[in-house]
């Protein structure tokens, strides 16, 4: 009798997709029945031809569309209808595009004070899974006791409990769409003094200077005052004003100058105010310092700046010495004083600089000292860089670096991006002058580039080795009944042997065997039935071999094969 034909039904129908714009996409199904079929994919009800951007394969029972680059107009409802001499069916999905992240409502920018508690909040729309990363100044922020991070809902939220921060950015990540918007988030600091005026003893006719230092936020309004009248520049008095100090000097003291005067400073958001008093005297009055020596940081190859301010009857002179030993005005060190300012300005840091320093100040009535520390920190240098390597599957490979800088040194290791830390693969040992990464057991897997990173608080480097772990993968071609193709990939020096049914096989004129741009074949010329059987293929090289096994059964041609 004949056959019973049966009706297409699908096995698997399409499945709805949210696709990335520019994507390539593919919807496929698979059906049963009788063949042959006729195959219609439909869009929005329309036939889509096989063109430029549509590609239609029917192979076996699996049915595919392809769509090479997805735009907007691509969405909608796709339908593939298979039919055949005793039925038809069909079956549709919903092709959706990925929205990409956008912001529905945006940072707003806030002044807020010091110390307050604040939270930035912005609502998003677009496809999940979603990212959210906040930046400062284009550094990505991370949370701390009083920083905190929520994104739940599609908002995003930036909570400070006790605000320090100056500009804030908020961004979001996903796909290769990176929409970001920018806040400024404005603290102010209420003006206040952070370094009040001392009352000085001045010989009359010698000048007598002030000087207050503050702190706020911009504009700053600073002001001297003599019995609640303002003092401003005038043939007698100098006033100099910066954003963070200001000077009172009287350029030639009278007896009437002796009294109490006081420094103001205000902005928006508050104000403070300090008093001092002058002494004006006719006799020679003793140097003292008004503002003694500071330690100091300076960071190698750049310079360092020692101040202080004197008062006492003129003329005063001043020597510096470094660690008992006198400092001399030349290329390097730059001493001057100059309106009560002691100055010494060291360039070209290097760690000799570091070290105790003092200033000595003397008139006829005597002689004063004062002495700070300096600190010359270094960048870290990397010494020796870690080498690259080749190495065989299973070797233990080592990465050493030395490094020379001022501790603490911060070093970190990481293979694309992510740090590596020890765990049963591999350990990560660090001093403050080297580190080494020890890979126990390579695998090819570990191929790659290897950055280490170094920071301390006055700079940060980076080096990078390469390990390339050696190996190679087979893979099998049948083509057309005779000839048999490998495809090797792999280190150099690969030497190719065929075996059949464990035997090898010998190049003569029946047996043509090639090896040329990774594909090994071998061509059986004129094959019969005692060529059937089981071949393979081994591939070797130092880092060891791999085979691949065929099977021929000249009279029926089948072919089989598989990987080992």
């Amino acid at each position: 009798g004949s056959m019973q034909l049966k009706p297409p039904m699908f096995v698997r129908s399409l499945e709805p997709k949210d696709v990335v714009k520019g994507s390539e996409m593919t919807i496929e199904c698979q059906v049963s029945g009788s063949s042959p079929f006729t195959v219609t994919f439909y869009k929005n009800s329309k036939v889509i031809r096989n063109d430029k951007k549509h590609r239609i394969t029917v192979k076996d029972e699996l049915l595919a569309l392809q769509v090479q680059v997805v735009e907007a107009g691509d969405v909608g409802s796709y339908q593939c209808i298979v039919e055949n001499e005793v039925g038809r069916a069909s079956c549709d999905c919903q092709v959706t595009l990925k929205e990409p992240p956008m912001f529905v409502r945006k940072l707003e920018n806030l002044s807020s004070l010091v110390g307050s508690e604040v939270s930035l909040q912005c609502n998003l729309k677009g496809s999940e899974p979603m990212t959210v990363s906040w930046l400062k100044d284009n550094r990505e922020l991370k949370e701390t006791e009083s920083v905190r991070m929520v994104f739940e809902n599609r908002t995003a939220v930036l909570h400070f409990s006790n605000l320090q921060s100056q500009d804030v950015v908020g961004q979001v990540k996903e796909g290769s769409e990176l929409p970001f918007l920018t806040t400024l988030l404005d603290v102010s600091e209420p003006a206040k003094i952070t370094e009040e005026s001392k009352s000085v003893s001045v010989t009359q006719g010698d000048p007598a200077t002030l000087e207050a230092r503050f702190s706020g936020t911009k504009p700053l309004k600073a002001r001297w005052l003599k019995a609640g009248k303002e003092l401003t520049s005038s043939p007698r008095y100098k006033v100099q004003s910066t954003d963070n100090s200001s000077v009172l000097k009287i350029i030639k003291t009278e007896k009437s100058d002796s009294g109490e005067y006081a420094f103001e400073v205000t902005n928006d958001v508050g104000h403070g105010s300090c008093e001092a008093t002058i002494t004006v005297l006719d006799q020679i009055i003793p140097p003292t310092f008004t503002r003694k020596l500071k330690q100091t940081e300076g960071i190698k190859g750049s310079f360092a700046h020692l101040e202080c301010l004197v008062s006492g009857s003129l003329p005063i002179t001043i020597q510096w010495y470094k660690d008992e030993k006198e400092v001399q005005s030349d290329e390097k060190h730059k001493c001057t004083f100059f309106e009560n300012v002691a100055f010494l300005e060291i360039s070209d840091l290097n760690s000799k600089d570091g070290g105790s320093y003092t200033c000595i100040a003397t008139n006829k009535a005597g002689t004063v000292q004062c002495s700070a520390i300096l600190f010359v920190k270094e960048p870290p240098c990397i010494l020796e860089k870690p080498e690259s390597m080749n190495v065989l599957p299973g070797s233990k490979v080592q990465f050493n670096m030395l490094v020379s800088g001022t501790p603490p040194l911060n070093i970190k290791w990481f293979k694309n991006q992510k740090e590596i830390v020890s765990n049963n693969d591999c350990s990560v040992t660090k001093d403050n002058t080297s580190s080494s990464l020890e890979l126990f057991f390579a695998k090819t897997s570990y191929s790659g580039e290897y950055v280490c990173e170094v920071q301390n608080d006055v700079g940060s480097t980076s080096c990078q080795a390469t390990l390339f772990v050696k190996g190679f993968l087979l893979v099998l071609f049948l083509n057309g009944s005779n000839l048999f193709e490998c495809q090797v990939t792999g280190t150099p020096e690969i030497d190719i042997n065929w075996f059949k049914d464990g035997s090898e096989l010998v190049a003569s004129d029946r047996y043509k065997v090639a090896f040329s741009n990774s594909v090994a074949t071998l061509e059986i010329c004129g094959a019969h039935a005692k060529d059937s059987g089981l071949y393979y293929c081994e591939a070797r090289n130092e880092a060891g071999s791999e085979s691949c096994t065929m099977e021929l059964k000249v009279k029926g041609l089948s072919k089989v094969f598989f990987l080992q």
